[in-house]
């Protein structure tokens, strides 16, 4: 797992130098953290993701099993089919014709 330091901080910005000026800001007020990690999912928008992108995590990390899994039986009834089939696949799904084109933005 990943370790637990004192201090963490996130912030959106659409260029390196808004980056730069939020993170001084919040640098310059954020308390250390005294909590429990949490769980977080990052998503980094279209193009980046891959079929078995965290795999490994779900494999091994029983907490992010459990979170990939109570998510993916809620959009199950949306989406007519099991998350985990487009993104954890056997080999044999992932060869059929036409699976990426099935699961890829237009």
């Amino acid at each position: 797992g990943r370790e637990s330091f004192g201090y963490r901080i996130a912030v959106a910005a659409s260029s390196a130098e808004s980056g730069a000026r939020a993170l001084e800001m919040a640098t310059a007020a954020a308390p250390p953290s005294t909590g429990a990690p949490q769980l977080v999912f990052i998503f980094a928008g279209q193009g980046s993701q891959a079929p078995h992108m965290g795999q490994g995590l779900y494999l091994h990390e029983p907490r992010y099993r459990a979170h990939v899994d109570r998510l993916c039986a809620a959009l199950a009834p949306l989406l007519g089919f099991d998350l985990r089939e487009a993104i954890y696949p056997t080999a044999e799904a992932e060869a059929a014709e036409g699976f990426r084109a099935a699961f890829d933005a237009p």
